[in-house]
């Protein structure tokens, strides 16, 4: 059970690592390093695979069950923020020009 854990802990250092080094190289072939990232986290599993026992394996399926449950759901977000973006954005396009027109009538109305 102790592997588990401190299998965890090294994942999350080398995730978190990798991401931040990806936030730092944007636009500078942020793609160039993602092969041996998933080398290094092949090794990370391999180092600890074998003490995890019954509850090392109950906690690893669930705890990537949460991490693809929490990923989905960050795309999912941001697929939804972008689709409420652009409904808002054509429809205050339409608005404007329904006011517009209303006050072109209305001045027609006037003369």
């Amino acid at each position: 059970m102790q592997d588990f854990f401190s299998y965890i802990r090294e994942l999350f250092e080398a995730f978190f690592k990798d991401l931040g080094l990806f936030f730092k190289e944007t636009f500078g072939i942020p793609w160039s390093s993602v092969p041996g990232n998933f080398r290094n986290y092949s090794d990370i599993l391999n180092a600890y695979v074998n003490g995890f026992g019954f509850w090392g394996w109950f906690f690893f399926v669930f705890f990537n069950l949460l991490w693809l449950a929490l990923l989905g759901g960050l795309v999912y977000l941001a697929y939804f923020v972008i689709k409420r973006f652009i409904a808002y954005n054509n429809g205050r396009l339409d608005r404007q020009k329904l006011v517009k027109q209303v006050q072109e009538l209305n001045d027609q109305l006037y003369t």
